[in-house]
């Protein structure tokens, strides 16, 4: 070996010595914490940072073992203030469950790489599976709180634990998993996170207590992504199995009606009405549909009908107003009519004009609905002074 590689080798080895002998001291110092119980965070924090150095095999062992038993004797002291009812720090103590657990699974998998014949010592994670419920725990306390990025967080971490064998002999049962999976889906739709809604979706609807409210969340998360293909069949799917809950028929009506489709808006207002024939809701929509579909005396029979149910509808008495006015609409195309035919144009405006009138006087904030029909009601029945106040607020539009 030459003269300047010896130097070179000496140089590193003493360098490579040095660095070990600074990473003992440090390991000493955390190991002094822990004996001594004080101090044990900085213990935890000497150790995660020293896990990113360059270590040996059995250094780094050591550093696991010391950073584990940090945090086991963290989370019995704040164990023990739960037990004796003291004050502890909620969110410290979810945190260190998570911690706690990580730490186990990266030792035992450490342990498998490094260790003869894959032989794991003390299967940390074995020991403190039971800890398990306390991250589902921590999952609802965070969506409770709002804090809905560390409620995904836990709820990510709870349903990644169950696929592991020892974690999942103390879960029990999968009603937890999808319990976790559901809010996971929650705490996605509340971030507005697509990704986030999506990832347990499928999962989460074995949840049947939450099924409609996923298949709204996943419904939410296609339009705002502008998936329309999938937004339309999830808002189907979830209609189809729960007809009466109240997302889903507003908002497929909504997207056939902005589209014009009417017999697909049918299909869903009848198996609607199926399901619950005295709804009110569901009458009233099909009440539109007719109008929109200019079957003006089926429209003008269901208002008529529900008025006598429930006369507080507002909108009962414009779709009811706007039949009869569209009716004479639709006589007063032609170029030429009988005197017949005139009286009967006026004999439509005047049942239109009681109902138009009612729904003004009950909802005077919708004039881009009322105003209009109303201007050419008073027009052509030569109502004078009628017309000229309509007139006044129609030029002060």
């Amino acid at each position: 070996m030459s003269l300047n590689k010896r130097i070179v080798f000496l140089l590193s080895a003493m360098m490579i010595s040095t660095a070990m002998f600074g990473q003992k001291k440090v390991i000493a110092e955390a190991k002094q914490y822990v004996k001594t119980g004080k101090s044990l965070n900085v213990a935890e924090n000497l150790m995660t940072d020293l896990l990113a150095d360059s270590l040996t095999v059995k250094m780094k062992m050591e550093v696991y073992a010391i950073l584990f038993e940090s945090l086991r004797r963290q989370y019995e002291n704040e164990n023990e203030k739960i037990y004796l009812r003291q004050p502890y720090d909620t969110v410290a103590f979810f945190g260190i469950n998570k911690k706690i657990i990580t730490v186990a699974e990266d030792i035992d998998n450490y342990e498998r790489k490094f260790l003869k014949d894959n032989k794991i010592h003390n299967n940390h994670s074995k020991s403190i599976a039971s800890l398990s419920a306390n991250i589902l725990s921590g999952a609802f306390y965070f969506a409770k709180h709002n804090d809905y990025l560390k409620g995904y967080d836990y709820s990510s971490f709870f349903i990644e634990m169950a696929d592991k064998e020892v974690f999942r002999r103390q879960l029990a049962t999968d009603s937890l998993i999808y319990k976790a999976a559901s809010l996971a889906v929650y705490c996605g739709h509340k971030l507005s996170d697509y990704e986030k809604v999506m990832r347990y979706a499928q999962l989460a609807l074995n949840d049947q207590s939450q099924e409609p409210y996923i298949y709204q969340y996943m419904a939410e998360a296609y339009k705002m992504t502008g998936d329309t293909i999938h937004y339309v069949e999830i808002l189907n799917s979830g209609f189809n199995r729960f007809p009466t809950f109240s997302f889903f028929f507003p908002k497929l009506i909504e997207h056939y009606f902005d589209r014009h489709d009417y017999n697909r808006a049918a299909n869903i207002v009848d198996k609607a009405l199926s399901v619950d024939r005295d709804n009110i809701l569901y009458q009233f929509t099909k009440s539109t549909l007719f109008l929109n579909m200019g079957k003006y005396d089926e429209c003008i029979d269901i208002c008529l009908s529900i008025i006598e149910q429930n006369d507080s509808l507002k909108d009962v008495y414009y779709n009811i107003g706007a039949a009869y006015f569209n009716k004479a609409i639709e006589l007063n195309k032609g170029q030429r009519y009988t005197r017949k035919q005139q009286m009967k144009i006026n004999d439509l405006y005047r049942q239109a004009l009681p109902y138009m009138e009612h729904y003004r006087y009950i909802s005077p904030d919708k004039r881009e609905k009322w105003l209009s029909i109303l201007y050419t009601i008073y027009l052509n029945l030569n109502m004078g002074k009628e017309f000229d106040e309509i007139n006044k607020i129609a030029n002060r539009m």
